[in-house]
């Protein structure tokens, strides 16, 4: 069910659209949009979030909007120049297309869709692709070396997903930093969450 808040109607409800039964106006019992005919909505729906019920709590939870652009920014902490920082970022998503990669300072950012793909990898350099025939798992490796903040253009975006034995909302990383000098790196995701 995607939600459209009806402003002509203050206080009464908002708007629906549900590809089941057609659309219609939904009373809320209140401005605030805290429930549908009675049953109560996990957090505050914004216009076109997408809501999806729960019968085992007997709620509706906030799903969506699955296809608006975010930032997810990761900063590692101070590392010397060659050093690198792995783990993991939660995007919020099992799977999403990578739009661009940002980092404020000269870095290579490597993304991976498991712990073990990103240990297979560890020491892998930049420029030396992985062994040709095999399944390397990585889903980018990009080296931003104009000296200061810059932007990678996915010109064809990447589908990156979690692949763990149970999907989760996690992406692993391998963050170096070749600034030059010890610091920190922030990096900047801009993604389009696809799985939820």
């Amino acid at each position: 069910m995607r939600v459209y808040q009806n402003s002509a109607i203050v206080g009464r409800g908002f708007g629906t659209d549900n590809p089941t039964v057609g659309e219609g106006n939904v009373v809320s019992g209140g401005s605030d949009a805290t429930s549908i005919l009675g049953v109560p909505i996990t957090g505050t729906p914004a216009d076109g979030d997408i809501l999806q019920y729960n019968a085992t709590a007997n709620e509706w939870q906030i799903v969506g909007p699955l296809l608006k652009r975010q930032s997810i920014v990761k900063t590692t902490g101070s590392l010397a120049n060659g050093s690198s920082e792995s783990g993991n970022i939660n995007p919020g998503c099992k799977s999403f297309i990578l739009l661009s990669v940002t980092t404020d300072r000269s870095a290579r950012v490597e993304l991976y869709p498991t712990a073990a793909a990103q240990a297979a990898d560890s020491g892998r350099a930049f420029g030396r692709p992985p062994e040709p025939l095999s399944e390397n798992e990585v889903l980018t490796d990009v080296l931003l070396s104009a000296g200061g903040a810059e932007t990678f253009i996915c010109s064809t975006p990447l589908i990156c997903s979690n692949m763990d034995g149970t999907p989760a909302e996690k992406i692993y990383y391998n963050i170096t930093n070749n600034s030059g000098a010890t610091s920190a790196v922030t990096v900047t995701l801009v993604i389009i969450p696809l799985e939820v």
